[in-house]
């Protein structure tokens, strides 16, 4: 099982291994929205875009922008973070029908009321 977990803290199991469709990250907006801005909507992706595949090119500059962010200065922490998360990060921005689909049905059930035995 990769990580970068001390033997104790091993996960019995690790997701990406299982390749279950997920959607890791998701833009929602309004369709009223998109039709008034739909410059600004087209340009936020485009940089959501460039910023993965910044992530996925260049590590040092990954890492340096995680350890401003998190206010890390622990090479070590940082390292064992992108290296675990990269591997499941999408390189392209992209719409997995499957994944969408499984949010779908798991938000769906939550909206269907059960009922009491």
């Amino acid at each position: 099982m990769p990580g970068p977990w001390p033997a104790a803290f091993a996960p019995s199991v690790y997701g990406p291994d299982l390749n279950i469709p997920y959607l890791a990250t998701v833009f929602v907006t309004r369709r009223s929205v998109i039709a008034a801005r739909s410059q600004v909507i087209g340009q936020f992706l485009r940089t959501m875009a460039e910023a993965a595949k910044i992530l996925h090119t260049d590590r040092d500059f990954s890492l340096k922008v995680l350890a401003k962010q998190f206010r890390l200065d622990d090479r070590n922490v940082l390292e064992a973070a992108y290296d675990s998360e990269i591997k499941v990060l999408e390189r392209r921005l992209a719409i997995k029908r499957e994944a969408l689909e499984a949010v779908l049905e798991r938000r769906s059930r939550r909206l269907i009321p059960r009922r009491r035995a």
